[in-house]
């Protein structure tokens, strides 16, 4: 596995949680700070991790308010597990897709991790974002779609959320597209389909339909709630 918890967590440097929180709630309701705090310094393969709930409210929280950051160097993990743990989960049981959603809105509209992080901290947390979804891509299993895991929505929505969020698809695409391994190779062929052909004439992606849903990726399907910059 390309991705490093390990590394950003060394980045980030939260040896224990603060003292005091004055982290402002968007919703003024500061509870899910401090249920947030219980769960820090997070250790990673220790399958303890807190709601979806919760990690929304944070990600408002940092959309909106003034950013505490030595508490944000705490909980800013958690939400990168929680997305990684979206990214590898079938589509259909992933407890973390709505805060997905709204974390990635974050990350479109607001440009903290800059302005929070030092230039070898932020591409620790980008590279652990981009190897993440390499990891994903080299898990495919095949070339045909099967509905019943749906996992194949997921991972291209989050390649289209990086190439709008960070400007560092090249080294991610360029890996990827080398086709060093069977996954890498299968994914190419699925992105591939989108380009060639019409949407219902995809041999990979069978048709949409009411009953069972399916039907080719959309390229610039996203997952995020707004695609506007803050």
């Amino acid at each position: 596995m390309r991705a490093s918890m390990q590394q950003v967590l060394a980045a980030l440097k939260c040896q224990q949680a603060p003292h005091q929180i004055w982290q402002r709630a968007f919703d003024y309701d500061p509870q899910h700070l401090y249920t947030l705090v219980k769960y820090t310094p997070y250790v990673p393969g220790s399958g303890i991790m807190p709601s979806a709930s919760c990690l929304i409210d944070y990600s408002l929280d940092l959309k909106y308010e003034e950013i505490q950051p030595d508490l944000f160097r705490c909980l800013f993990p958690l939400c990168l597990e929680a997305w990684h743990q979206h990214l590898f989960a079938s589509a259909r049981v992933s407890q973390y897709s709505a805060f997905v959603e709204y974390f990635l809105d974050t990350l479109n509209a607001r440009p903290f991790l800059q302005d929070l992080l030092d230039e070898q901290e932020y591409e620790i947390i980008v590279a652990f974002i981009r190897n993440s979804i390499l990891d994903r891509l080299d898990q495919e299993p095949g070339i045909l779609f099967s509905r019943e895991s749906a996992t194949v929505y997921v991972w291209f929505g989050e390649l289209s959320a990086f190439a709008v969020i960070f400007p560092l698809l090249e080294r991610l695409w360029n890996e990827w597209w080398s086709m060093k391994t069977p996954g890498h190779a299968m994914a190419v062929l699925q992105y591939i389909s989108c380009l060639l052909y019409l949407k219902d004439e995809n041999p990979i992606f069978a048709p949409w339909t009411p009953q069972d849903g399916g039907g080719p990726p959309e390229l610039w399907e996203m997952g995020v709630l707004s695609n506007e910059k803050g």
